[in-house]
């Protein structure tokens, strides 16, 4: 929303914030440690808010490292396959086994995220069953798609994408990294002459799980409307990722187009988070980011209601009575110069005869 500053209001003010000068660090992650993108800060002098004005939060700038990880954990570091001898039909024989795999979290690339999604499918099947098999996966820069091959004859390998036995893992699946359907099975196999690849159905995206930062605050809850929840959220701006993983991504004062008017008197204690677009906590992984949060000041005007069905007809009439009141007067006036003008046109008529 547009709001125009106004010359008398308060001057600005800008809250510079670095993660590492938290008060408290308000979650951990699988080892126990600090999370530097959820924290809460306390001000010694609190910004205070006139009765008579309204302050305009946005974020001025924003310095954050792009240290976190395309593949997490918890997140979408998770496969679940079923496995056992082929048909050579596109179904099992035998026994069928289904295994639950986990993705060594980190950036990855296509050619490696394949290469360590071939090697923790085949440690997997060897830890889980009997049996030892070999896969090969292939990435096709052309169409931007992964081919799954059988090199193990007799054998079948199903991807179950959120109708496996283990529906908690279908939400953090590698899916979209591998472009692979929702909801639905896909499978490759060998059996003798009959070889059935699986090229992935949609383009892979290596950074599905995240396109952007979203940075929360606990000063406003109604400015922004999320189509996750479908309802207002804390969100206080979207940081794209423009930089290569390893860099420094930067919000800068240009982009900041957007400023929330909070319903407060005093800022006092922040809390930050910064999230993705799914709202899951991002992990910088030890590493600090600092923003800057900008304040201004406008003053308020009293909210004027429109009138209702019943006001307006008050209005309404009043306005026909003034007009026909206004008519009236018009023709009086007319009438009374007329009868003017014929008594001093008597008067001269009179004095001429004498």
């Amino acid at each position: 929303m547009a709001y125009q500053l106004q010359p008398h209001a308060d001057i600005s003010r800008i809250i510079y914030l670095d993660s590492r000068d938290a008060d408290y660090y308000l979650a951990t992650d699988s080892n126990g440690y600090d999370m530097k993108s959820y924290f809460s800060y306390t001000l010694k002098e609190g910004i205070v808010i006139p009765d008579n004005q309204g302050c305009l939060l946005s974020l001025n700038s924003a310095s954050i490292p792009y240290s976190f990880y395309n593949i997490r954990s918890g997140v979408n570091d998770k496969l679940e396959i079923r496995v056992g001898a082929s048909d050579g039909a596109g179904g099992f024989t035998g026994t069928e086994y289904d295994i639950d795999i986990t993705i060594t979290q980190g950036n990855y690339n296509a050619i490696s995220l394949a290469t360590e999604v071939k090697s923790k499918i085949e440690s997997g099947i060897t830890s889980a069953t009997p049996l030892t098999i070999e896969v090969s996966i292939t990435y096709n820069k052309d169409i931007m798609k992964f081919l799954f091959e059988m090199e193990t004859d007799g054998y079948m390998i199903q991807f179950r994408m959120g109708t496996g036995v283990d529906i908690t893992l279908s939400e953090e699946t590698l899916r979209i990294e591998l472009g692979l359907q929702a909801n639905n099975t896909q499978q490759f196999y060998q059996e003798s002459s009959t070889k059935s690849n699986l090229t992935s159905p949609n383009v892979i995206d290596i950074n599905g799980s995240i396109h952007g930062l979203y940075i929360r605050t606990n000063l406003t809850s109604v400015s922004c409307l999320d189509s996750l929840d479908k309802t207002f959220s804390n969100i206080i701006a979207r940081v794209p990722l423009n930089v290569p993983s390893g860099g420094i991504i930067f919000h800068n004062p240009r982009d900041a187009t957007h400023k929330t008017l909070i319903n407060t008197h005093l800022i006092k204690t922040l809390t930050i988070r910064l999230t993705d677009e799914r709202n899951r906590l991002i992990n910088l992984n030890g590493l600090d980011f600092q923003i800057a949060i900008a304040c201004d000041f406008i003053y308020l005007q009293n909210k004027v209601n429109p009138p209702n069905s019943f006001q307006r007809r008050i209005v309404e009439n009043y306005r026909a009575n003034r007009i026909k009141e206004l008519k009236e007067n018009v023709h009086a006036r007319s009438a009374l110069r007329t009868s003017d003008k014929s008594k001093t046109k008597s008067r001269k008529t009179g004095k001429a005869k004498k």
